[in-house]
């Protein structure tokens, strides 16, 4: 679906002007009372992998306009919420942009994307640190430890090109790490907001605004120039 960009007043298919990604929900793709359940999410990555509650039916609930994120709405995930894409294919490289805050939460670790056990996209570990790892697959260790604010909005860059995995939060590096798995990401569920289909459960609690992924690991400019759209859209810098 072409997605028009107001905030640069050009049309705009994809973001940042590339092509379309594979995954990507937005929340301002949905059309709903504020504070309703969001029991469908619809992927208008090329997949259409559609998120939804059919797995637990505790869904997180709409965010008509939120005033720390220039009043756009968002998706808000109290703990045990939880949206799942039916299935994925597998992929090796990939590149992911997820736009979020979290505002509180008890678990040990709090997950924002999982799948199957076999791989997270990004997830906070501790409850006072905020510490943050991102791309860790099975046996492989944190990407970083970088204190995060709660509260706050980030736009979280993760990526793997071959061994090599790396993170960013709205535009700076935080680590990169070489020598990492090369294995493919399973084929399987995923779940948004909770470990998928394991225990413990490690809930996210706070916003989501975007998720962005594309199979391949992007360049330096492709990857800003989706950054840009999401700074722009969003206003965080």
């Amino acid at each position: 679906m072409p997605y028009y960009s107001a905030w640069h007043g050009t049309s705009t298919a994809y973001p940042g002007g590339l092509a379309q990604p594979n995954v990507w929900f937005r929340a301002d793709s949905l059309s709903q009372a504020n504070a309703s359940d969001v029991t469908l999410w619809e992927d208008e990555g090329s997949n259409g992998y559609d998120a939804d509650d059919s797995a637990r039916s505790t869904p997180p609930t709409y965010i008509e306009s939120d005033p720390t994120l220039e009043f756009m709405p968002c998706v808000n995930w109290l703990s045990g919420d939880e949206l799942d894409v039916a299935t994925m294919t597998a992929y090796v490289d990939f590149t992911w942009f997820i736009v979020f805050k979290q505002t509180g939460g008890n678990d040990a670790y709090e997950k924002l994307i999982d799948s199957d056990g076999a791989a997270t996209a990004c997830f906070r570990s501790g409850t006072s640190t905020s510490v943050w790892g991102g791309g860790a697959f099975q046996a492989s260790p944190y990407l970083t430890s970088d204190t995060f604010t709660d509260g706050t909005w980030w736009i979280m860059t993760f990526q793997r090109s071959g061994t090599s995995q790396s993170v960013a939060a709205n535009g700076n590096s935080l680590t990169t790490k070489t020598s990492q798995p090369t294995t493919a990401v399973t084929t399987g569920q995923w779940t948004i907001g909770h470990r998928h289909n394991a225990s413990p459960v490690q809930n996210f609690e706070g916003r989501m605004a975007e998720i962005i992924m594309y199979d391949t690991a992007l360049g330096t400019t492709d990857r800003e120039s989706v950054r840009d759209y999401l700074n722009n859209k969003y206003g965080i810098y």
